[in-house]
């Protein structure tokens, strides 16, 4: 009798050990993915909001990268191309009463991502949000 209840107490830890084996592989599995989630930030990170029927603030933080940042008009007419540098968060107001047109684009790149966003009189829409991916990045 003593030898049957030994045997099953020694079943009932293994399955224990085997069950806290598996949670331990789940909870590392989950860290790994969510630390590789969050290590994938978009660069460079940016925002575009209106201010008023005249202006539009673009709000941009570069981290690794320069980025390149173009403003044009509904016909397509490039109305300002600036360069920032890596390292610097950018907020700047742009005033646009006195450019011909409604809407503008205004796209933001660097090497490794494009956000366009269109600004209209009353809003701003994302139009672009794309990753390039190179084979030396991958």
């Amino acid at each position: 009798m003593w030898y049957f209840c030994i045997e099953k107490e020694k079943e009932s830890l293994m399955k224990n050990r085997c069950l806290i084996k598996s949670l331990i592989i789940a909870l590392l599995c989950f860290v790994f993915t969510t630390v590789q989630a969050f290590s994938k930030i978009p660069e460079p990170a940016v925002a575009v909001k209106k201010v008023n029927a005249k202006a539009f603030r673009l709000y941009v933080k570069t981290l690794d990268h320069q980025a390149t940042v173009e403003i044009k008009n509904q016909f397509g007419e490039l109305l300002l191309t600036e360069v920032l540098a890596k390292g610097y968060i950018y907020r700047k107001t742009y005033d646009i009463s006195d450019l011909p047109g409604e809407i503008y684009y205004v796209k933001v790149s660097d090497p490794h991502s494009t956000k366009e966003f269109a600004v209209f009189q009353d809003s701003v829409r994302l139009l672009v949000d794309e990753e390039i991916t190179t084979k030396d990045s991958e």
